[in-house]
């Protein structure tokens, strides 16, 4: 988000309302079942750095470990092993982080 907030200030404030404030402020799915998704679909995509980014949510909004992992071990069935294994790394270094916070 800074980088975006450095070329384009409206843009960063605009992603933050619409995209995670209306988003995930929504009522029909707990926020935690919500981050968990957006970690699953990250996954499949194999978008690294946004997914250590929500796994890290997930944790803090009260999501255990082994939920988070669950999770993503749907994601990794179609994932090839190299990507599977990244993937892996990720949600461990968020585990990390998240036990050291």
């Amino acid at each position: 988000m800074s980088r975006v907030k450095e070329f384009a200030p409206e843009l960063s404030d605009a992603m933050l309302v619409e995209g995670y404030g209306k988003v995930l402020s929504r009522d029909n799915i707990d926020v935690r079942m919500r981050e968990l998704c957006v970690v699953v679909i990250l996954a499949l995509k194999h978008r690294l750095r946004q997914l250590l980014s929500h796994a890290l949510g997930c944790l803090r909004l009260g999501v255990t470990e082994d939920q988070l992992r669950v999770a993503v071990s749907f994601a990794l069935k179609e994932t090839p092993p190299q990507k599977a294994n990244l993937v892996l790394i990720t949600i461990q270094h968020a585990v990390d982080s998240a036990s050291k916070s």
